[in-house]
């Protein structure tokens, strides 16, 4: 064997060794990206979305890495089968991702279409968990906030159907002074002797925090409420929306507690230990 030989045979190692896992580049991509038409935001759930929609409506999609190849899956409006695009991905970094389409299949695929195509350049948007006074994508942190007061409207309206309609299949519930409700049934029975307990509830959003990857928010505000026997109460929350597949933000983690002292327990009665 030759020398370059020798020595190509002995790097190659290296080099495999020194390539990002499936794993590895999958944790890179979530988050979005700006491209010269679009952003692209990578889910961790594995579906993404374009803003703006293409043409033909190619708005979202579902993504995946395999053997260090990017792999798209879409449907165009009106059509019965997906499209799909394998992209050799060329560099990947916290900052920039450079990709060519290798492979492309389905109604989505361009007339004419050469490849691989040219590499497209794209660079990260960069922001983690920031406030709403920071450069957050304001699109979804108004989607959000309307969502958060829509559910106070339906839950002062005591729609119990819609207002357990707000909350993810795995959501939990953190109330004060008990343990926590971790499915549907007893969230629903929870709800359900809260519509019962007052005559008027009402919560408002003050802070806002979306995660970089777009796929959840954390919320924490303020509620006020009545109760049937006119007493009031008000208290704070805090919320942990989850950015579902279809676009619809549900509520994942749920934890609220009154702003009242507690009230104090009160000492058994003269005599009580003799009628025990």
């Amino acid at each position: 064997m030759s020398r370059v030989g020798l020595v190509a045979a002995f790097l190659a190692p290296a080099i495999a060794l020194a390539r990002p896992d499936d794993a590895a580049l999958t944790q890179l991509l979530v988050g979005t990206w700006h491209g010269p038409r679009h952003e692209t935001q990578y889910r961790a759930d594995g579906t993404w979305v374009l803003d703006p929609p293409d043409d033909g409506e190619n708005t979202r999609g579902k993504w995946r890495i395999e053997h260090g190849r990017l792999i798209e899956t879409w449907r165009l409006t009106d059509e019965t089968e997906d499209s799909s695009s394998v992209e050799e991905i060329i560099e990947l970094t916290e900052k920039i991702f450079k990709s060519r389409i290798i492979l492309q299949e389905g109604p989505g695929k361009p007339e004419g279409q050469v490849l691989p195509s040219e590499i497209f350049t794209v660079t990260r948007v960069t922001f983690a968990f920031t406030g709403t006074t920071a450069a957050v994508d304001s699109k979804l942190e108004k989607a959000v906030r309307d969502a958060d007061a829509e559910w106070s409207k339906v839950a002062a309206a005591k729609d119990l159907d819609k207002t357990v309609a707000f909350y993810a299949d795995d959501a939990v519930i953190f109330p004060p002074n008990q343990p926590a409700v971790t499915n549907k049934d007893g969230i629903r029975n929870l709800w359900k002797r809260f519509l019962d307990s007052f005559t008027d509830i009402s919560w408002k959003t003050t802070r806002v925090e979306v995660a970089k990857s777009g796929d959840m928010a954390i919320l924490t505000g303020t509620y006020e409420m009545t109760m049937t026997d006119g007493s009031k109460d008000n208290g704070k929350y805090c919320e942990v929306w989850q950015n579902k597949a279809d676009g619809k933000w549900k509520v994942g983690i749920d934890m609220f507690s009154s702003d009242l002292p507690a009230q104090p327990v009160s000492p058994p009665g003269p005599g009580a230990a003799e009628k025990k």
